[in-house]
């Protein structure tokens, strides 16, 4: 009401107009334009948001069960197995905006959608062990990008001292986009799937993105009043 400028006595709309909303996006395909306009907006506010990325995905969970969603799927978390969809995101690490967002079923690997949560102009990137590969490490170095992907130990190979010092470096910068999670689930409701079907899920993460970095705007011009 606030965000609005609804009184308490004025009528509100009801939830199939939030709801055909909800649709629009989706069947005319402007949620991604909507996005594109924010991140102009945040540019033009002095808000740089390609000089590095912090990749990583989550686990969220269908809000139906096996068999009355066919777009989620099975996948394993530790010993415990998971039916639903997985969240990736891209987040700067200055500004910790959220720069690009990916929903796919949650059996596919994080790493097989880090081409589309990068803008190419990137100066560097920040990733967990899962996207940790030669095929990624080689094409930094070919364009010149720098790679803080975590260090990933293999059988009967063990990380050096070097490679142990790096990832405890690259761990404090990757572990913002922890907080962003955080704030999803505590603040923002993104604690499971809600809706039925990849799209419309996508949809409720764009929502989801959109107003996190709407609410991280509001935190950042308060702190440039403080000062």
């Amino acid at each position: 009401r606030r965000f609005l400028g609804i009184s308490a006595l004025d009528p509100v709309p009801d939830y199939s107009t939030i709801s055909r909303f909800r649709s629009n996006l989706k069947s005319m395909n402007l949620y991604r334009k909507c996005f594109n306009e924010l991140k102009r907006q945040l540019t033009k506010k002095g808000f740089e948001l390609k000089t590095g990325k912090i990749i990583d995905a989550r686990l969220v969970k269908a809000a139906r069960t096996p068999g009355k969603d066919d777009d989620a799927s099975f996948t394993k978390k530790g010993k415990k197995t998971v039916y639903g969809y997985k969240d990736h995101i891209a987040v700067d690490p200055k500004s910790e905006f959220v720069t690009e967002f990916v929903c796919t079923p949650a059996n596919v690997h994080d790493s097989q959608v880090l081409e589309e949560l990068l803008e190419g102009e990137e100066k560097a990137i920040f990733a967990d062990k899962a996207y940790d590969s030669q095929e990624i490490r080689q094409r930094c170095r070919q364009e010149e990008r720098f790679c803080g992907v975590l260090y990933r130990g293999c059988r009967g190979r063990s990380l050096s001292k070097k490679q142990k010092k790096l990832n405890k470096i690259f761990s404090r910068i990757r572990s913002k986009v922890e907080k962003v999670f955080g704030i999803f689930s505590l603040h923002l409701n993104r604690t499971k799937a809600r809706y039925v079907g990849l799209f419309a899920n996508e949809i409720h993460l764009f929502l989801t993105c959109f107003t996190y970095n709407v609410l991280n705007l509001s935190w950042h011009l308060r702190r440039q009043e403080s000062f």
